[in-house]
């Protein structure tokens, strides 16, 4: 379209030129004949090299030297091999392949056909036909003529074509902690290269499990450091939902998280607030949750069952026997709803003073007080829900998990009613809070195969 331009613009000087600016013994028509039929000739490439292909048409190149019949690629012009060598469906292809093996001297004669294949394979990463990308890569590399940073750089580290390369870059960008895009820029590795994405995802798991070691020596600030650096830079998106529940089972289940409470509390901040997870209780995130492992899901619930069990009975009742009784128990419960009245409700936004610390509850519609709903699965799997209510002399309410539901007090209840928090056609038992009533719960909760 350029040349069509430009020669219109020569045409249009050429019909409007001034005839008395040129000598008077000359015709301005007869000194631009030779510019008319020049033009003419252009005219003519142009449409020809427009119905054609383009020179970067790779598919074209290819398809044309198959059908050749040729035997070396070295009939085609170096800018087609270039081409052959950069394009990802020519580079991976058997037969391309094949042919370079024949050829090794093809892709070691000029840098820029290796650079163009190094770039495919870091693309594709470990393609279907890896191992004769990185023979043919390895041997190229062996070439002395074959300069330049990138390709010193990959000469030094010829791991880089081999399984390893991921865990090799992985160790590397967590020991150091250095940007994970310098250090792939380093490497000539592009962030949307498949390669990019497979060093994340590993670098992140290594990360996770030095992590979830700890250290002795290390304080809670220098493990909570090198959470918020793992979060910022290897769990954070893009890396995937698997990846990231994978990682989280090994953190949550980590000896700085057992330790350290402040540890704890902002794993459990960062997991609730990343939407790849959120409050396993939700039944919308129940999928989610499924990356994560059965016993690391178990734990991060009991977190929020002590976090709400503290909260219930130092805010909401103030009772603090059953805070310390129940608290022993938190590990075994797993799920929990807090149920409030209006009055309690409004009372607590009055006293906290960060509105955050109000936890997801349900609804109280009748003034009795409010309610603590805590599910227990026995040794035997069978699971219980055990009410405990705001207000003193409330005698706590035993359900099988089951009968709660029909009694109209299943956990997952946005609103309750006390008459069916007390339901004695659906009621297991009922546990008076009378004198030392620890020691009874105790053997109570044995008897239904509840231990501390």
């Amino acid at each position: 379209m350029a040349i069509l331009s430009g020669l219109n613009i020569l045409k249009t000087f050429e019909s409007g030129l001034p005839a008395r600016q040129l000598a008077q013994k000359t015709s301005p028509h007869a000194l631009t004949t030779g510019l008319k039929k020049e033009l003419e000739r252009l005219q003519a490439r142009a449409r020809q090299h427009r119905a054609t292909r383009t020179d970067a048409d790779v598919g074209y190149i290819w398809a044309n030297w198959l059908k050749s019949g040729s035997s070396t690629l070295n009939d085609l012009g170096r800018r087609d091999i270039r081409l052959l060598c950069s394009a990802p469906g020519v580079a991976t292809d058997q037969r391309f392949l094949a042919q370079l093996e024949r050829e090794p001297a093809v892709l070691s004669g000029r840098a820029s056909r290796l650079l163009g294949f190094v770039q495919v394979y870091f693309m594709h990463w470990r393609p279907g036909r890896a191992e004769s990308m990185e023979r043919l890569i390895k041997s190229a590399l062996h070439t002395p003529s074959l300069t330049g940073i990138l390709i010193e750089k990959w000469r030094q580290n010829t791991w880089l074509f081999s399984s390893d390369a991921t865990r090799q870059i992985g160790q590397t960008l967590v020991y150091t902690r250095v940007p994970l895009r310098d250090l792939l820029d380093s490497f000539g590795i592009a962030q949307t290269h498949a390669l990019a994405k497979s060093v994340r995802e590993t670098a992140a798991m290594i990360g996770a499990q030095g992590l979830a070691k700890g250290q002795a020596t290390q304080t809670q600030s220098q493990h909570l450091e090198a959470l918020r650096w793992l979060m910022n830079n290897l769990l954070s998106e893009p890396t995937s939902s698997q990846v990231f529940g994978a990682a989280m089972s090994l953190i949550v289940q980590g000896e700085p998280a057992r330790m350290f409470s402040d540890f704890q509390a902002e794993l459990c901040k960062l997991v609730l607030g990343d939407k790849r997870l959120g409050d396993p209780r939700d039944f919308s995130n129940a999928p989610k949750w499924s990356n994560v492992t059965t016993a690391a899901k178990q734990t991060f619930m009991s977190w929020l069952a002590r976090r709400a069990i503290e909260f219930f009975f130092s805010m909401a009742c103030e009772d603090h026997r059953r805070l310390v009784f129940w608290n022993a128990y938190h590990h075994r419960v797993t799920d929990f709803a807090c149920a409030l009245t209006t009055a309690d409700e409004w009372k607590l936004r009055t006293v906290l003073t960060d509105r955050s610390a109000l936890p997801p509850h349900a609804r109280i519609v009748d003034v009795e007080g409010s309610a603590f709903l805590m599910e227990f699965t026995a040794n035997n799997g069978q699971k219980y829900i055990i009410v405990e209510g705001s207000k003193s002399g409330f005698a706590a309410q035993v359900f099988k998990s089951e009968d709660s539901v029909r009694a109209g007090a299943g956990i997952r209840r946005t609103e309750f009613r006390w008459a069916a928090l007390r339901n004695r056609s659906y009621q297991l038992n009922k546990w008076d809070h009378r004198g030392s009533w620890e020691e009874i719960f105790s053997r109570n909760l044995k008897d239904l195969g509840i231990f501390k």
